[in-house]
C-alpha cells in the first residue's frame, strides 16, 4: 500500500528535528540566499527605472517625432509646421499623459569670461512639467512665463563654468533658419538644478515662440515634437508610435520621422533589454551554489541513516516512499529557507524606501544614467520567479540523495544493524 503523506510528512520533520543544527544551517544559507536575490532584484529593477526615467526626463519622452533631417543636422532649418488638425489630434489622445512642441538647435553661449557650447530649446515651461526634468527642478530666480519669454534659463552647473549668474546678460550663437548666423543677448531670469550635472551643461532654455522668432521660423514652425505616455500604456509603445507614423506629416507635404526613446537611446534600451536574462543568471548561479551544499547535506543524511531507511524498506514501505521521504525533507528545507529569505528580503527592501543615496559617486553615475538616489522597486513576478528557482532547483538537487535512498538493499541494512 502506498504509505500516507501524513506519514511521511511525520517521518521528514522528526528527521529534520532530529538532525536540528545541520537543518538550521542549511535553512538558514537558503534564507540568506534568497534574502540577497530579493535585493538584488529590487536594486536592479530600481536601477533600470532610474535609467528609464533618465532617458525619458532629458527631453526625450516615450515618442518624439522630428524632420528626417534632423537627427543627422540638427539645425532649425530641419523644421515643420504644427498645424491646428496636429494639435488637435494630439490633445485628444487618451493614450498621453502630456505632449509639447519644441525649437531646439545647437549653440554657443558666451559670457563675459568663458564660452561653452550647449543645445539651445525653446519651449513652453507649463507644458515641461509632465515631460522633461524641468518638471522637478529647482529654479533660483524665474522660470520661463511663457512661449514668447525672451529670458534665458540655465543649468547651475553650466553658470558655475561660464562664471556668470542670475540677473547678466549672455550671448547665444547659432544658425536660423535661413543659414544665417544669428548672434543675440540673453538676460538670465533663472538658474535651474537637478540631479546630475550633465543635464545642467547641456540645455539652454527660453520661450518657443522668442527662440523660433530669433531664428527667423514661422510662429507654427517647431523642430520636435515629444510625446510622454500614461504608464499604464508605455507597455504598447510600438503600437502607439507605429500609429502615429501613420499620420505624422508635414501641413506642406513632408514626412516626418517617429522615433522611440529606444531608438533614440539605443544604450539605454540595451540596459533595458538584458535586465531580465541578468537576474535569471545571478539566480541560476547562487541558487545552484546553495544546490551543491543541499546536495551533499541530503546525502550525508541518506548515509547516517542507511540502517534505518532499510529498515522501513525491510517492513514494508516501498521504494517510492523512501524515495519521498526524502524529497520531502528537501521540500521542508527550502520552504523554511525560502519563507525565511522572502520575509528578509521585503525587510530589506522596506528599510530602503527612502532611497540609497549614492551622492559620493555621483559624477560616475551620470555615465551610466542612474539617478543620485537609487530606490529599489520590486514586482510580485520577482517574487514569484525566485520560489520557482529556488524549489524547482533545490528539488532537482535532490533526486540524486533521494535515488541513493532507494539504493540501499534492505537485507544489508538488516546485517549491518546486527553488527
Amino acid at each position: 500500500m502506498p504509505v500516507p503523506l501524513s506519514l511521511l510528512l511525520s517521518l521528514s520533520w522528526r528527521n529534520l528535528l532530529r538532525n536540528g543544527r545541520r537543518t538550521l544551517m542549511l535553512s538558514l544559507a537558503v534564507a540568506v540566499g534568497v534574502t540577497s536575490l530579493v535585493l538584488m532584484a529590487a536594486l536592479l529593477r530600481g536601477w533600470l527605472a532610474s535609467t528609464v526615467d533618465e532617458a525619458l526626463d532629458g527631453l526625450t519622452g516615450h515618442i518624439r517625432v522630428h524632420d528626417p533631417a534632423w537627427l543627422d543636422d540638427p539645425g532649425a532649418d530641419a523644421h515643420f509646421l504644427l498645424d491646428d488638425a496636429w494639435r488637435a489630434q494630439l490633445a485628444s489622445d487618451e493614450d498621453l499623459l502630456a505632449w509639447t512642441a519644441r525649437v531646439r538647435v545647437p549653440g554657443v553661449v558666451m559670457s563675459e569670461r568663458e564660452t561653452r557650447g550647449g543645445m539651445i530649446v525653446g519651449i513652453d515651461q507649463a507644458e515641461e512639467r509632465l515631460l522633461s526634468f524641468l518638471g522637478d527642478a529647482t529654479i533660483e530666480g524665474r522660470g520661463l512665463e511663457g512661449v514668447e519669454d525672451g529670458g534665458l534659463l540655465l543649468g547651475a552647473a553650466l553658470a558655475e563654468e561660464l562664471e556668470t549668474r542670475l540677473g547678466k546678460r549672455v550671448v547665444l550663437m547659432m544658425q536660423g533658419a535661413d543659414g544665417s548666423t544669428v548672434e543675440r543677448g540673453y538676460r538670465i531670469v533663472g538658474v535651474y538644478d537637478v540631479q546630475g550635472e550633465a543635464l545642467e551643461k547641456a540645455f539652454l532654455f527660453t520661450g518657443r515662440a522668442a527662440l523660433g522668432n530669433a531664428l527667423h521660423l514661422r510662429d507654427d514652425a517647431v523642430t520636435e515634437v515629444s510625446l510622454r505616455l500614461r504608464p499604464e500604456r508605455a507597455d504598447d509603445l510600438d503600437a502607439i508610435a507605429a500609429r502615429y507614423g501613420t499620420v505624422a506629416s508635414d501641413p506642406e507635404g513632408g514626412a516626418l520621422v517617429v522615433r522611440t526613446w529606444r531608438d533614440l537611446i539605443p544604450q539605454a534600451a540595451a540596459m533595458v533589454e538584458v535586465s531580465d536574462t541578468s537576474i535569471w543568471v545571478w539566480y541560476v548561479i547562487l541558487m545552484s551554489a546553495l544546490g551543491f551544499g543541499l546536495v551533499n547535506t541530503l546525502l550525508t543524511s541518506v548515509m547516517e541513516r542507511v540502517r534505518e531507511l532499510g529498515l522501513l524498506q525491510a517492513v514494508g514501505m516501498r521504494p517510492s516512499g523512501v524515495l519521498w521521504q526524502v524529497l520531502l525533507e528537501s521540500w521542508l528545507i527550502l520552504t523554511v529557507g525560502l519563507v525565511a529569505g522572502l520575509a528578509g528580503g521585503l525587510l530589506a527592501i522596506w528599510s530602503l524606501a527612502d532611497g540609497i543615496d549614492l551622492g559620493n559617486w555621483s559624477e560616475g553615475l551620470e555615465m551610466f544614467g542612474i539617478s543620485r538616489v537609487l530606490v529599489p522597486q520590486l514586482f510580485l513576478s520577482d517574487l514569484l520567479e525566485i520560489g520557482a528557482v529556488v524549489l524547482g532547483l533545490g528539488l532537482l538537487g535532490s533526486i540524486y540523495p533521494a535515488r541513493k535512498a532507494v539504493a540501499i538493499d534492505p537485507l544489508k541494512a538488516l546485517n549491518r544493524q546486527q553488527e
